[in-house]
């Protein structure tokens, strides 16, 4: 599942995402679930923790392989 579609489904703001998963910004989780940003090692499994993996790195990467 798209980080985005996580967010929108469960009514989760990126600020409340952000400090879930420990990132400094709101703004860097809204680069992620609208793909203009990979989440780094460090946040992957932190990102599938907090949605219970629903979001898994393979989610971020399905646009890119599909090109």
């Amino acid at each position: 599942m798209k980080l985005n579609t996580f967010l929108t489904t469960n009514g989760i703001s990126t600020e409340r995402f952000a400090k879930e998963v420990g990132a400094s910004h709101r703004v860097t989780v809204h680069r992620w679930s609208n793909g203009e940003r990979l989440p780094s090692r460090k946040f992957m499994p932190l990102i599938v923790k907090a949605t219970g993996g629903e979001v898994q790195p393979e989610d971020f990467y399905e646009d890119l392989i599909d090109e």
